[in-house]
This record gives C-alpha cells, sequence and structure tokens, in this order.
C-alpha cells in the first residue's frame, strides 16, 4: 500500500512530482514537475538531456472539489548540444501550445451533449465561452445520411409581391 502513487492517480499525469498545492478563494493551485528523463529531440531525434532552462506555464484543468484548478508546471526547455537547438519536454495532459488541458476538451464536449448554453459550460469549466466554442469547432463528427424528410418551418417566397 505504502508504494502506491497517489499523486499520480490525483493528477493523472505518469511521471509527475507534485512541489506544492495552494487554495486562494475558490482556486487550487497544484505546483508540479516531470521526472527528470532522457528526451528526444523533434526534427534530428537525436537524444539528450541537457537542460538549457526552467520555465512555468499555468495550465487549466477540469473543476474539482467545487474548486477551480490550475496546474502550475515547472517546464525544462532541453537543447541539443550538436546543433544547439532547443525544445520543451513532453507532457503527455497538455497539448503543444495550449494553456488548457486535454481534460478540460472531454469535458466541455461533454457538457456540449446536455442542454446549456456555452456561456454555462464555460463558467463552470473556468474557461470563457468563445474557448467553448473553438473547442466545438475541433469536434470531427459525420452524418451517415439524411433524414427521408425535410421539414421547413417558415417559408417567404419572394416572387413579384
Amino acid at each position: 500500500m505504502l508504494s502506491d502513487n497517489y499523486t499520480e492517480k490525483l493528477i493523472g499525469i505518469k511521471d509527475a512530482l507534485l512541489l506544492n498545492v495552494e487554495n486562494i478563494q475558490d482556486t487550487m493551485i497544484i505546483e508540479l514537475k516531470m521526472k527528470k528523463r532522457i528526451h528526444e529531440g523533434p526534427r534530428c531525434k537525436a537524444h539528450t538531456s541537457k537542460v538549457n532552462d526552467y520555465r512555468i506555464q499555468c495550465v487549466k484543468d477540469i473543476p474539482s472539489f467545487n474548486q477551480k484548478v490550475v496546474l502550475k508546471i515547472h517546464k525544462r526547455r532541453h537543447v541539443r548540444p550538436a546543433c544547439g537547438k532547443k525544445f520543451y519536454e513532453h507532457i503527455p495532459l497538455v497539448p503543444k501550445y495550449q494553456r488548457t488541458t486535454q481534460r478540460i476538451w472531454a469535458f466541455v464536449i461533454d457538457e456540449l451533449s446536455k442542454v446549456q448554453s456555452m456561456k454555462e459550460i464555460g463558467i463552470q469549466a473556468n474557461i470563457s465561452s468563445s474557448t467553448v466554442a473553438r473547442i466545438l469547432d475541433h469536434m470531427r463528427y459525420s452524418c451517415d445520411s439524411l433524414p427521408e424528410v425535410i421539414s421547413i418551418d417558415e417559408f417567404k417566397g419572394s416572387a413579384d409581391g
């Protein structure tokens, strides 16, 4: 029982080290960093563990325990010794160039199936209604067949009066 990694189960990120948890008003700020490991360069595929510098990225996550959740991630920026190219370490929960987790996207998609406005969903998820609309635009869905009958609710003819 003592060997279980409860941080991994709570946050949902493998190899995450929990640094601090703060409660400020109605927001829980979880500070974490990833365990140090060897990374592969995105272009040349060369392996490196050399760290150039650290950056802090604040990422919004799904609400938990009736509080908004913000992940404060200490990201490493690696450098390849051969060519000097710099790149960030990969964090599985956060897509590249995003300030929201994949879990927030899943939460928003699930909430869009219910009858409520985008503004209400944005308030629940601590994101703007335009972000909810952008998530909806990224959804892929297909219609295999059209219905046999198409109904028109209102119609106005414009043929000479």
